[in-house]
């Protein structure tokens, strides 16, 4: 313990140093790449792989690299003898289409659908089989988590090494057989590039609408002789946009008093039933006794009576690495930060958009020291990690209700251990095993006070905190540990004409005790050219310290309060209510090969969930089950609230419901009446070098889903469950299709088009109007690129060229999001790339 105490308090000065000197240390190493660049001597380095977005056949199919490890399939199989759902993104094409963030590169992988931007706290987000993928899918980069343990989800973003990707690995369906908590979606592994036996640079410069600048490096190369070389890189990017190119306020989809019609046709107000065409600013005025109270909810409001003022909304990303690789043994560090206009996709009528200083983001810094080696037949592979996570201090949201700033705050801390090894016991069999542990110090992120949060009353791993907010004491600050470990173990057996992969693991879990997950699939190849697959898998999601303590509450001033102040609370704590959500998925695929490299697939699959956790209304009469220090405040002889942590509180319910006045609140529940069943059928074309002059790449997917969800509307007062014939936030039909050609012998066009029907809201109340659904959408990407000589490229690309105003994924799946999240209008990025 004493050497450990040594490790964290040497890290915490550690990373004050680095979080104070965040763009120093971006000009520093920016500085040195240029160094590297007068003075070293390259050699001549090229590398030509074939554009593959929806395939897997873009990968160099010499021997060497069909027969590599793939990271996030845990398998030492070529990728044709998996008997998974596998997509590998190769460098070549996430340089020739400028992809810059993680969801750039999803946009056209099929069936899933992203949204740019998603909200604050997700920043950039993606929902692959029915699931948020910032949630349900593990992120790696280069085999390690890069997402703290302790968030709800990975906030993504351009703080990710996207660009500085060799590939990116993406598999489909439940992965708990191998990885545990969180790989219930999938995996994405980002694997970044290494020298090999040449040394390398590049560089990137991009900037366009909306005052767009990118700027990127990444170098290579090795010191050394003999069997003593030292192999390094280091890589950096920055992404600042003055303005997303986002719907202005005059947009029907911002009229803040879309927030009562979503609720119904009719308007039950104050004894007075009110219909859309009777919001007026005249019959306010008319009325003023009416609304009196209401004008006092807008006492921060910004805008004319239907729309929103609307400020210029930024969006910034920063991303650094280091990896130095030594006989095996392999030093990282990474740093992430980002920073989103907060109230993205939020409705004006609760929150203010007019502060462009209205920031929310968070550092990531991870370290870890990993080693593989072989041992004969025997290969291994060893991990220790620290993730460090901090929100931004400047991070904040400016609300109606409130003149004042409202501030975030949260922490997290995770120290991991893994081991997996790989015993290739013949050529017809392999045992993968391996044992994780993870602690985890966590302070809860959660919103919202009008004073920061001293960052330096919490120390890594604390489980107390010397702080305490003028106001509301120490409400929403509630630090702990944890731990987690796990073990699991698979076999890979290759008996022709059949691979099969057979695997289960055992996870404990301190909060939640343990779960078992197991996982089978099968590959057949029927002939050389035709295959079946078939794959059944189990996943599990414990809840996050953030849902599970999650916080809001408004203090407001009151004399005949105990301390002058009634807290009004948004959102409690659900201490000790919650279980893990349970996710389960079959899948069968065939895919036809024409030749080498075309090919058709088909694939079905189906995904269930059970326990899923879900923001519910709680009855303030319960409030005790939930926060177990409250105490029944008397008044007069009657219950007018309950104290915590010495402050009275009380509830706050949907203005649109009066009756039921203050006598509810949120809290994060698992809703055990609640079950949804996604079905999907997919089927994937990839046609390449169709016309050999030109190099015509055509590459398609027409997704179809279908589903049932068992629901409860999310109403205050008595729960009632609905059946609904479809699976919120996923469209019926979603086509994807991307043409590439070259022409001029310098040139590269790309074509990238994407069809998807109405999508459902997230937020769910059992009414079913024009409010509940996002339109249908088609929109066009166009990439231009030009290899004007051996060393440099230049890039031209359109998105959304038909302008489409459409929706993304809710900012909080909550009733306080706009009736759809608008994304990126009509957009245009120019860019020099440099290889060396």
């Amino acid at each position: 313990m004493v050497v450990l105490k040594k490790i964290i308090y040497f890290t915490q000065n550690f990373l004050y140093l680095v979080n104070k000197s965040m763009k120093k240390l971006y000009l520093i190493v920016f500085l040195l790449v240029n160094t590297f660049q007068a003075n070293a001597q390259f050699d001549e380095f090229e590398q030509y792989i074939e554009r593959d977005i929806l395939g897997v056949d873009n990968i160099n199919y010499d021997v060497e690299e069909k027969k590599q490890i793939i990271g996030a399939a845990r398998s030492s199989r070529s990728i044709e003898e998996l008997p998974v759902t596998l997509y590998i993104i190769d460098h070549n094409d996430i340089v020739s289409n400028g992809y810059v963030t993680l969801c750039d590169v999803l946009k056209n992988v099929p069936g899933i659908r992203v949204s740019q931007p998603a909200g604050s706290e997700l920043g950039e987000g993606f929902v692959q089989r029915g699931m948020i993928g910032n949630i349900y899918t593990k992120i790696l980069v280069n085999g390690i988590d890069i997402k703290p343990s302790g968030v709800t989800s990975m906030p993504l973003g351009a703080n990710l090494p996207i660009r500085q990707a060799e590939r990116i690995e993406i598999i489909y369906g439940p992965a708990s057989a191998s990885y545990g908590n969180d790989a219930c979606g999938g995996v994405i592994n980002i694997v970044t590039k290494r020298p090999g036996d040449k040394a390398f640079t590049s560089a990137d410069l991009m900037f366009g609408s909306g005052g767009k600048r990118y700027l990127n490096f990444n170098v290579g190369s090795k010191l050394g002789h003999g069997k003593h070389v030292v192999e390094f890189t280091l890589y950096g990017s920055d992404l600042n946009i003055n303005e997303m190119q986002l719907p202005d306020e005059t947009s029907d989809v911002y009229n803040r008093w879309n927030y009562f019609f979503q609720n119904g046709d009719v308007i039950n107000y104050q004894g007075y039933a009110i219909t859309p065409t009777m919001v007026t600013e005249e019959m306010f005025t008319k009325y003023d006794f009416l609304f009196s109270d209401m004008n006092l909810y807008f006492v921060n409001y910004q805008g004319d009576f239907y729309y929103p003022q609307i400020c210029k909304r930024p969006q910034q990303g920063t991303q650094v690495g280091v990896d130095v690789r030594y006989k095996g043994l392999t030093f990282s560090y990474n740093v992430l930060h980002r920073m989103d206009f907060t109230n993205h996709g939020a409705s004006g009528f609760t929150y203010n958009l007019s502060d462009p200083e209205a920031l929310f983001g968070e550092y990531i810094h991870r370290f870890a020291l990993s080693g593989d080696y072989q041992f004969g037949n025997v290969s291994t592979n060893t991990s220790l990690h620290l993730n460090h996570y901090r929100m931004d201090e400047n991070s904040y949201r400016t609300v109606n209700w409130n003149t004042a700033r409202q501030y975030f705050w949260g922490a997290c801390d995770d120290l991991g251990l893994e081991e997996n090894i790989i015993w290739k016991l013949n050529e017809k069999l392999d045992i993968i095993g391996g044992a994780s542990f993870t602690y985890t110090g966590v302070l809860p992120k959660t919103t919202d006070n009008s004073t920061k949060f001293d960052y330096s009353s919490y120390k890594m791993f604390s489980e107390s905190v010397d702080f305490q907010f003028p106001l509301i004491g120490s409400w929403g600050i509630y630090p702990y540990t944890y731990y987690q470990t796990g073990a699991y173990l698979q076999a890979d057996f290759d008996v022709k004409p059949v691979n099969i992969t057979a695997g289960v693991r055992y996870d404990y879990n301190s909060q939640w005790g343990s779960t078992v997950n197991p996982r089978l699939a099968v590959l057949w190849k029927i002939t050389d050219d035709f295959s079946f697959r078939a794959s059944e898998g189990f996943a599990y999601k414990t809840p996050a310290p953030n849902q599970i303590y999650y916080t809001v509450s408004v203090a407001v001033p009151n004399e005949s309060a105990p301390n002058g102040y009634v807290l009004a609370y948004h959102h409690i704590p659900t201490v000790g209510k919650l279980v893990p959500e349970h996710i389960s998925s079959t899948e069968v695929g065939f895919r036809l090969y024409f030749n080498k490299t075309n090919y058709m697939e088909l694939v079905g699959y189906t995904n269930r969930m059970r326990d899923p956790l879900v923001r519910n209304w709680v009855a303030m009469d319960d409030i005790a089950n939930y926060v177990p220090q409250a105490n029944v405040y008397m008044s007069g002889g009657e219950k007018t609230g309950y104290i915590v942590d010495g402050y009275l509180g009380v509830g706050v319910t949907n203005l649109t419901n009066s009756e039921v006045d203050r006598k509810y609140t949120r809290a994060y529940a698992n809703e055990k009446d609640a079950k949804s069943k996604l079905y999907g059928l997919q089927l994937i074309g990839v046609m390449q070098d169709i016309y050999k002059p030109i190099h015509l790449n055509i590459k398609g997917a027409l997704t179809y889903s279908v589903g049932q969800e068992i629901i409860s509307a999310n109403n205050a007062g008595e729960t009632q469950f609905n059946t609904i014939n479809y699976v919120r936030g996923v469209p019926k039909f979603m086509g994807q299709l991307s043409a590439e050609f070259d022409f001029w012998k310098i040139m590269h066009l790309r074509l990238d088009n994407i069809y998807c029907t109405k999508v459902s809201r997230r937020y769910y109340n059992g009414v079913d109007n024009d409010f509940f659904w996002s339109p249908a959408y088609y929109t066009l990407d166009v990439a231009l690129s030009s290899k004007i000589s051996k060393n440099l490229t230049i890039l031209v690309k359109g998105v959304n060229l038909t302008n489409k105003l459409y929706g993304g994924m809710d900012a909080f799946e909550m009733d306080v999001d706009l009736p759809y999240n608008p994304q990126l209008l009509r957009n245009f990025t120019f860019g020099v790339s440099y290889d060396f």
